[in-house]
């Protein structure tokens, strides 16, 4: 495995474990301190994760730097897309086996996280930043709009 790709990858898992304590901690506050259901904290929860991912994965991860209008679209739409089906197999796998089977509730939060982990790097490094995972560096992109 080439050093740029190992660099990328591990950048990939510090914006994934980060996006992964947002995720924890948000549904955690949420459910705790701010008296939510379950789903309701699991989407909001979702929610600030994603926003989070985006920023990490655009800036840190796949370097793309190309701020014009269209290209942050492009990104933004591909990349939220694709967090709305990691996003909906969270929900679902919340549940199945907090609401219906009854298992505790953020072991399985973090279980969940697991699996999504892996399928947001995929769709990230084929789907969304393509481009920039083809050219990865690991050295800075200067491409402004």
């Amino acid at each position: 495995m080439k050093k740029q790709s190992v660099y990328q990858m591990t950048l990939y898992l510090v914006v994934g474990v980060m996006t992964t304590v947002v995720n924890i901690v948000s549904y955690y506050s949420c459910t705790r301190w701010g008296n939510f259901p379950v789903m309701a904290a699991t989407v909001t929860a979702w929610l600030l994760a994603v926003l989070f991912a985006f920023i990490g994965n655009k800036w840190l991860v796949f370097r793309s730097r190309n701020l014009t209008a269209g290209v942050i679209t492009r990104e933004f739409f591909a990349f939220v897309s694709c967090r709305l089906v990691t996003g909906i197999i969270d929900i679902v796998a919340m549940g199945i086996f907090v609401e219906m089977l009854g298992f505790p509730d953020v072991l399985m939060k973090v279980a969940a996280n697991v699996m999504i982990i892996v399928g947001n790097f995929l769709a990230s490094k084929y789907i969304v930043f393509r481009a920039q995972a083809d050219n990865f560096s690991g050295e800075e992109s200067h491409v402004h709009g």
